[in-house]
């Protein structure tokens, strides 16, 4: 299947179950969304662990793409503070992507219609930063 597509994306749920290992025995290299909310973050080292048992046992070609924070109050200390933790805890070692998604209602009343958040308000703030997590997600490739 891979050689009749440039890109899937699997999205999985927040959890080390055997879907997540299924998708990550599959990938070529997993993008890992952050939110900025302390247990969020804290979880990043479990998942860490998985992708390098996963590299090591059955996956030999995974590779990390970068950290993608979410969900993002920009104006917020606490906020701020978790940014800083994540840049300096894991920055020297794993891309941490300059783009970050904020946080809005509009996401989930866009997932409520079953619709992308491009599709449900291409102007709001949500929209513009995932079509510019895209366009610095293709400059890496």
């Amino acid at each position: 299947m891979k050689n009749n597509f440039d890109y899937v994306l699997l999205d999985c749920n927040p959890n080390l179950g055997m879907l997540t290992i299924n998708a990550l025995a599959a990938a070529n290299t997993v993008i890992i969304p952050v939110s900025t909310q302390l247990w969020s973050a804290s979880g990043l080292n479990a998942l860490l662990q998985t992708i390098l048992k996963v590299k090591k046992m059955i996956n030999r070609e995974l590779d990390i793409e970068g950290v993608l924070l979410t969900q993002t109050h920009e104006n917020t200390i606490l906020d701020r503070e978790m940014v800083d933790i994540v840049n300096n805890t894991f920055g020297s070692t794993i891309k941490i992507f300059d783009t970050s998604i904020p946080y809005t209602t509009k996401i989930g009343m866009a997932n409520k219609k079953s619709t992308s958040i491009i599709d449900y308000d291409k102007n709001s703030k949500a929209a513009h930063a995932f079509i510019d997590f895209a366009s610095e997600l293709m400059n890496l490739a």
